[in-house]
């Protein structure tokens, strides 16, 4: 990937500050235009995960976005086809921040383990906030062959739901 910096223009710059302002950088504007807001932003977000902080989105700076949930390679939206790996496009808003996620769904504190393999949530977050329920329409798949799904109470009605009218539809496995 081509290092962005200070300076430069274009579509790489304007996801880069789209990141940024769903990590909560409140000076960040997503203009395409890496300027000094989107400089000072990016150093504090190289400091906060210890890189070096230089202002220069590099390999490391790329890396480390990925946990946050960068995507490095985009999908084309200007595809409208609706059987393309692209559909449907984008939506039109703006990223959530990561406080603004924590807020509506609760803090998780974790720790990485030291092979980097996964990690191991510290908090009780996954007590107070995850439930498991039945899902007929997924036992027997693969690879899990499992019944149940796991997922956040504040959307367990939504899922359940959908999988219902998956079934209403006749989507069955």
């Amino acid at each position: 990937m081509k290092p962005i910096t200070k300076g430069d223009k274009g579509a790489e710059v304007k996801k880069w500050q789209f990141f940024l302002v769903g990590q909560g950088y409140k000076n960040v504007v997503a203009d395409g235009s890496f300027g000094n807001p989107t400089f000072l932003a990016s150093i504090d977000f190289q400091k906060k995960n210890l890189l070096s902080a230089n202002g220069i989105i590099d390999n490391p700076t790329y890396l480390k976005a990925m946990q946050f949930g960068f995507q490095l390679v985009d999908d084309h939206p200007e595809n409208d086809d609706e059987n393309s790996s692209a559909w449907p496009p984008p939506p039109d808003f703006r990223p959530l921040s990561y406080s603004v996620i924590q807020n509506m769904f609760g803090p998780v504190e974790f720790k990485i383990k030291p092979d980097k393999s996964s990690v191991t949530i510290t908090n009780n977050f996954q007590a107070s906030n995850i439930v498991s329920f039945d899902v007929p329409q997924i036992k027997g798949l693969p690879p899990y062959k499992a019944s149940k799904i796991s997922v956040h109470k504040k959307v367990s009605a939504q899922f359940q739901s959908l999988f219902n009218e998956w079934e209403k539809a006749g989507f069955k496995s």
